[in-house]
């Protein structure tokens, strides 16, 4: 009875070191999500505290993204959560100058991607190359300009 009494205090020492472990890794990648994110909207001119705030930090990242603050709500939306997600993804990979190879990146490896953009020389360019967003200075949108 004494064997199976250890045996199964060491199995339960086991977990728990590993569970622990778990925890720290998860800790430590959260911490750098939220540098990533702080850093990417100071970049982008917004307040890099916003990353703390979990429903605020969908809107803000919708805004670095050309979209509006009201867009990145959509993420709280079951399924249409996938699409806001790759629509605000590219998004912010058009703001940084970056193409559609880094929307995929970002999406399948963000433990990559995001410190990328965040902690790399990207700049914040904006979303002008959007032909649906604000129109160029003078009110009128380049591709709607009479010939």
């Amino acid at each position: 009875m004494d064997e199976a009494l250890m045996q199964q205090s060491a199995d339960l020492a086991q977990v728990q070191a590993i569970g622990t472990g778990a925890m720290v890794v998860s800790g430590l990648v959260a911490v750098l999500f939220i540098a990533a994110q702080w850093r990417i909207f100071a970049k982008a001119g917004q307040p890099g505290w916003a990353a703390l705030i979990p429903i605020y930090n969908f809107m803000v990242m919708s805004k670095v993204g050309g979209r509006s603050a009201v867009f990145g709500l959509t993420l709280l939306i079951p399924f249409v959560n996938f699409v806001t997600f790759v629509m605000v993804s590219h998004g912010i990979s058009k703001a940084f100058g970056k193409g559609a190879l880094f929307t995929v990146g970002q999406i399948f490896v963000p433990i990559v991607f995001l410190p990328l953009l965040a902690f790399g020389d990207s700049k914040y360019v904006g979303v002008s190359g959007y032909r649906d967003h604000a129109p160029a200075a003078g009110g009128v949108h380049p591709a709607r300009k009479a010939a």
